[in-house]
């Protein structure tokens, strides 16, 4: 049997200490969703609810190391807005993986590096956004 989380004991009381102590927990679900993590969702009624849960949620560290997060956003700023995904691909007959970003119906291939060395955080093959990598 799964034991229960203090979030999961504390949940109400911890609900009712956050709307009498702040004056709008949409302040904090905004500074959440603006600092922290922009996925966060507003889902219930009350924004004391999807705080609390978002905090129940697995942690995700962030997907890019600084350097990576750094080349990228350096990379796509020109064009930014245009940027449709950035994916982690591997070129199965080298063993070696390589960044590929699709602007509009164009794409940006970067050069090859062996599997495992960088970008350890991309899934091969998933589609992330700019948002999500925190580009």
């Amino acid at each position: 049997m799964e034991k229960e989380t203090n979030l999961e004991h504390y949940l109400r009381r911890l609900k009712r200490i956050v709307k009498e102590k702040y004056n709008s927990p949409r302040m904090i679900f905004d500074t959440i969703q603006d600092y922290v993590d922009p996925q966060i969702k507003h889902n219930c009624m009350e924004y004391t609810t999807d705080i609390l849960e978002w905090m129940a949620q697995e942690y995700k560290g962030d997907i890019l190391d600084y350097a990576e997060k750094k080349y990228l956003s350096e990379v796509i700023r020109p064009f930014r807005e245009e940027v449709n995904g950035i994916k982690k691909q591997t070129d199965s007959l080298r063993y070696r993986d390589f960044i590929r970003i699709q602007v509009g119906d164009d794409y940006l291939t970067f050069p090859q590096f062996a599997k495992g060395t960088k970008y350890k955080g991309l899934k091969l093959e998933k589609r992330y956004t700019p948002e999500e990598l925190g580009l």
